[in-house]
């Protein structure tokens, strides 16, 4: 598999506050584990241990060490976590497992529906904004297994298990809660074996014009762009990261964290959600709908709903 193994190439300047505070996360969650020897901690250590190994490769030497810089704010770095993984995981990805049972079916093949229908005539270079463990990709690779694919993220550990996901071609257990009980269980997962996947610690909220020395044919963005500081700036941002004739797909859920800022809810209901982004310059609406429920399980007795929305647009040549 040809990747590009240079993960921090985009956050040099605080890759090793961030490296410093992953650590501790992983010390304290592998003591965690040491200390309750249950059904949860005998699937975590492995990959906690896996993670540290691999880490160790970014640290700078004693000799190169600098006081970095601390970038980033919590809201950031929250992802950086088991619980989350394994959360998003089982949403995205039971339809792939032994559970055969997804809660949120229609968010994911409706995105990836849109783009067969309105495809570009060439399809090299796609790229997955705030991919989590990236189930676009997962389907994506099944019609476009030539791509070269291209993962951001500002969570490590979500890009671990992407990366694990697309690319191990080993079944991937994960604990979770099960749909029916509150019991701990594994979900088992068929992966992929992606030919051509490069992964990105990367803060959105920095993407520039020149970020990459190319362009894309397909740019995605599943639930990450309205966690953003400007979310509308950097969807402009995007666009022009688009081939001519490229096609970009910008899903979301508008109606959780009401409380926060002006800024961060630019895209404050569906309305708003597709008047601003269909003023971006150079780019044509291809599609734009508002359902495909969104629903989570929050305990045997309640679920948690929302509403996905998303909008279609190709890039003018």
């Amino acid at each position: 598999m040809k990747k590009d193994t240079s993960l921090f190439k985009y956050i040099k300047d605080y890759r090793e506050s961030y490296l410093y505070q992953l650590k501790e996360y992983l010390d304290k969650e592998q003591q965690y584990c040491l200390s309750n020897p249950n059904g949860y901690s005998k699937i975590t250590i492995p990959y906690i241990n896996e993670i540290k190994n691999e880490i160790d490769s970014f640290f700078p030497k004693e000799s190169e060490k600098e006081k970095a810089p601390d970038r980033y704010e919590k809201r950031d770095f929250k992802y950086n976590d088991f619980i989350e993984a394994y959360r998003l995981i089982k949403y995205q990805y039971s339809k792939y497992s032994n559970t055969y049972k997804s809660l949120v079916e229609g968010v994911y093949s409706s995105v990836v529906l849109e783009i067969l229908k309105n495809k570009p005539q060439t399809v090299h270079n796609i790229l997955d904004c705030g991919c989590g463990p990236s189930r676009l990709t997962y389907e994506l690779s099944c019609f476009y297994p030539e791509a070269d694919f291209t993962l951001l993220d500002f969570s490590y550990i979500n890009l671990f298990f992407a990366e694990k996901l697309l690319t191990s071609g080993q079944d991937l257990v994960i604990p979770v809660k099960a749909f029916e009980s509150s019991d701990i269980n594994n979900i088992i997962i068929k992966t992929k074996t992606i030919k051509k996947l490069n992964r990105y610690i990367f803060n959105l909220d920095e993407l520039s014009p020149d970020s990459f020395n190319n362009k894309f044919d397909i740019i995605t963005a599943s639930h990450s762009v309205n966690l953003l500081t400007d979310p509308l700036k950097t969807v402009s941002v995007m666009a022009r990261l688009l081939k001519p004739n490229g096609i970009m797909v910008i899903s979301d859920l508008l109606g959780w964290k009401e409380n926060r800022n002006n800024l961060r809810r630019v895209f404050y209901n569906k309305e708003c959600f597709f008047e601003k982004i269909s003023k971006i310059p150079d780019l044509t609406v291809l599609h734009k709908e508002s359902g495909g429920p969104y629903c989570e399980e929050v305990n045997a007795e309640r679920y948690d709903f929302y509403t996905n929305h998303f909008i279609v647009l190709r890039k003018d040549s």
